[in-house]
């Protein structure tokens, strides 16, 4: 085996040091594990860089300490904790530039349905305003030599300096029926705002040669979530084949060993295509647009529940989500409902900073209203909300955790269901 990748020759020297080193970009209502998994493939994320190697140059707030992940969109408040969810495009271009210009190559997650909020990226956007970018730091393409041949030549590839992962682990599911549904006039759906761009065929025109790029390199989507599927289990798509070379070929399973795990549940896609196959388009399009009026509906009741007790329940809905936060109410109430929480600081970097405590429903194909104004019920129960928003205790490593154990990166807690 020949040695490992070298970075392109016609490359300043920093540039050219930093051309195999990636950096990975997701915002503050990315799923936690995105961390995880970043360390689990050795990506260093922009915070652990820059926070290392640039301690004082964080081009979002010189002098300043980086911040963990892009930040997402401002809410009300003028701080991200009661925005909607999404990526703040603005920032991440910043990041991303600095990064760029300094050669790495940019890893950047978008989600398509956030954890908590059910917020979409727009993958569109981000898509249009990295793309100069990506060009005017040679990452659009650029030859690799990853090894040498038998007689020790070269073996040279062109790639991308940069790749667009969408985390579509619910929304990839339902969004493109809910496209079809708005592009077909006989089933009389206008959307409440435009439906996400995020597949495959998602193009940005360089204006100056005229030639289209694909942006998205790589999707996931659960079939736990919308599909419902009984155990955990997903899909992950790319256009871009095998560029890691599987480290055993073993004879007994007839195939190289192209999982993470050594092995794979060859059930769960039975579970898949049992639902695909009951399922047709215009069953599916009725599934979602069902969801859609559910969340519709309990955002309202919900609103009229506030209106009648005349008080802030911070009632939100992000636009298309199939999820309804709102104040938290007391914990026999999050019992019986099994409601999700999170609680955030307005301001991160303030320890005395308003603490905003939420819970979520999600809406999926069998909630009904009965059950929607049953937990309504509830919630109009004199005691169901605390009289005062209160400070839930720091999350702290489970027991069976050593103390001394090492942590595999930095995971906020904040704002990732550890509460």
């Amino acid at each position: 085996m020949g040695p490992g990748p070298a970075p392109p020759e016609d490359l300043p020297e920093e540039q050219k040091r930093n051309a195999l080193h990636p950096v990975a970009f997701f915002s503050e209502d990315s799923h936690y594990s995105l961390t995880k998994a970043m360390r689990v493939l050795g990506i260093d994320t922009f915070y652990a860089i820059g926070q290392r190697d640039y301690p004082t140059d964080n081009p979002l707030d010189p002098g300043r300490p980086w911040p963990k992940e892009v930040p997402s969109e401002r809410g009300p408040s003028g701080y991200s904790a009661d925005g909607p969810g999404s990526i703040d495009v603005d920032a991440l271009a910043v990041l991303v530039e600095f990064f760029a210009a300094k050669g790495h190559p940019i890893l950047v997650n978008l989600n398509l349905g956030s954890t908590f909020k059910g917020a979409y990226d727009d993958v569109r956007a981000v898509s249009e305003r990295l793309f100069p970018i990506f060009k005017k730091y040679g990452l659009l393409e650029r030859e690799i030599v990853y090894g040498k041949d038998q007689d020790g030549n070269p073996l040279k590839d062109t790639r991308r300096g940069f790749w667009l992962h969408v985390d579509g682990a619910l929304g990839a599911a339902y969004l493109p029926f809910l496209r079809m549904a708005a592009d077909n006039p006989n089933y009389e759906y206008v959307p409440e705002v435009p439906i996400p761009e995020f597949d495959f065929g998602l193009e940005v025109e360089d204006r100056e040669t005229g030639r289209f790029y694909d942006m998205v390199h790589s999707i996931a989507m659960s079939g736990h979530k919308w599909i419902g599927a009984p155990w955990p289990c997903g899909v992950f798509m790319t256009k871009v084949k095998y560029q890691m070379r599987p480290p055993d070929n073993p004879a007994y399973i007839g195939s190289p060993d192209t999982t993470f795990a050594g092995s794979r549940n060859g059930f769960s896609p039975i579970v898949l295509w049992d639902y695909l196959a009951q399922n047709s388009y215009d069953k599916q399009i009725s599934m979602i647009r069902e969801a859609q009026r559910m969340a519709h509906y309990t955002e309202q009741q919900l609103l009229r529940l506030q209106e009648t007790l005349g008080r802030d329940l911070m009632v939100a809905r992000t636009p298309l989500a199939l999820t309804v936060r709102f104040r938290r109410p007391n914990d026999e109430i999050i019992a019986k409902w099994s409601l999700s929480s999170e609680s955030l600081k307005l301001d991160p970097n303030d320890p005395n900073s308003r603490q905003l405590d939420y819970v979520h429903v999600f809406l999926m194909p069998w909630a009904k209203p009965g059950m929607i104004d049953e937990l309504v019920k509830d919630l109009h129960a004199p005691n169901a909300f605390p009289p005062e928003t209160r400070a839930l205790p720091t999350a702290r490593p489970a027991r069976e955790v050593h103390e001394n154990a090492l942590s595999l990166a930095h995971v906020p807690h904040s704002g990732r269901g550890f509460e």
